[in-house]
């Protein structure tokens, strides 16, 4: 690694041509779960895990981005997408611990200081 632009680190002298496919993941991922003594598992196996643990986590959009780019993911949504299947008995959970219409927001805040928060966040992804 070695300063890039935009004040940031940028791989020095690694090339692509060997990771054109998945084998060569698989091959250390199989090594490595064999020195550890543990079944093989593939690396989107462990990618669904550590998205599942995201959720169960509950990160913060921010959070979950950050997250999200260490799986190796420009976008979130590929993180959520391809990673982030919620069971349809999961989804039913979800949905039933919502607050119902005209209920107070879980936090002492008013949906004005809510909705004020969102649109900071917001501003400053832009």
């Amino acid at each position: 690694m070695e300063p890039g632009e935009q004040c940031s680190f940028a791989a020095r002298g690694l090339s692509r041509e060997h990771w054109v496919d998945a084998s060569p993941v698989r091959a250390i991922f199989k090594a490595a779960f064999a020195r550890m003594e543990l079944p093989y598992f593939k690396p989107h196996t462990v990618r669904d895990t550590l998205t599942q643990l995201a959720y169960k986590l509950q990160l913060n959009p921010e959070q979950l981005k950050a997250w999200s780019q260490n799986l190796g993911h420009a976008n979130v949504l590929t993180t959520l997408q391809g990673y982030g299947h919620v069971s349809t008995e999961r989804q039913g959970e979800i949905l039933s611990q919502l607050p119902r219409f005209g209920d107070k927001p879980a936090e002492s805040e008013s949906p004005s200081e809510i909705a004020a928060k969102l649109a900071e966040m917001l501003k400053r992804q832009g």
